[in-house]
C-alpha cells in the first residue's frame, strides 16, 4: 500500500525531513517539465526544481493537509518561477547547447590563437563572454570605441 503525499508531507512538517526525498522522487520530473514548458531552459528548470524543494523544506510549517499536496507544491513552483522571472528580468538566457568556459586550457592562446592586442590582452567583449572579467582588469583606452575595451586574463 502506497502512502499518500499528504501523509508524507505531514511527517515532513512534523520534523521527519528525510521523508522529503520520497516526495522529490515522486514529483521532480513533473515540476521539471512544468518549468521547461514555461522557460524553455533545462538549466533554469533544474535550478527552479531545486528551489521548490528547498522552499518546501523551509516553509513546511505552512502546509495545510486540507488541500492537495500536489496543488500546494505547484503553487510553490509558480512562486519560484515568478520570483526567478523578476530577479532575472533583462537577462538573456544562454542556449542549452552553448559552449561552457572550462578554464585556462580553453583560452584561444592555448588552442594556437594569438591575443587580439599587444600585451596579452583580449577585447572586453571576448573576456566578458568567457566570464573572466573582474571589473578591475578591464579598461578602455581614452578616445577608443565601445568595442575596443580590453582586459587581461590571468590564472
Amino acid at each position: 500500500m502506497e502512502v499518500e503525499d499528504e501523509q508524507i508531507m505531514l511527517a515532513v512538517r512534523a520534523g521527519d525531513v528525510g521523508q522529503l526525498e520520497r516526495l522529490f522522487d515522486r514529483h521532480h520530473r513533473a515540476l521539471f517539465h512544468f518549468f521547461l514548458h514555461i522557460t524553455a531552459s533545462r538549466a533554469a528548470s533544474e535550478d527552479m526544481v531545486q528551489e521548490v524543494f528547498y522552499r518546501v523544506l523551509k516553509y513546511r510549517h505552512t502546509y495545510q493537509p486540507e488541500s492537495s499536496f500536489r496543488v500546494w507544491l505547484f503553487q510553490v513552483g509558480r512562486n519560484v518561477h515568478r520570483d526567478s522571472a523578476g530577479r532575472n528580468k533583462g537577462e538573456v538566457p544562454m542556449p542549452d547547447d552553448a559552449v561552457e568556459f572550462r578554464g585556462p586550457d580553453a583560452l584561444p592562446e592555448k588552442r594556437g590563437l594569438t591575443p587580439f592586442s599587444a600585451g596579452g590582452q583580449f577585447p572586453w567583449n571576448f573576456c566578458y563572454t568567457l566570464g573572466a572579467v573582474p571589473s578591475s582588469t578591464c579598461s578602455q583606452a581614452p578616445g577608443s570605441f565601445l568595442g575596443e575595451h580590453s582586459c587581461s586574463i590571468s590564472f
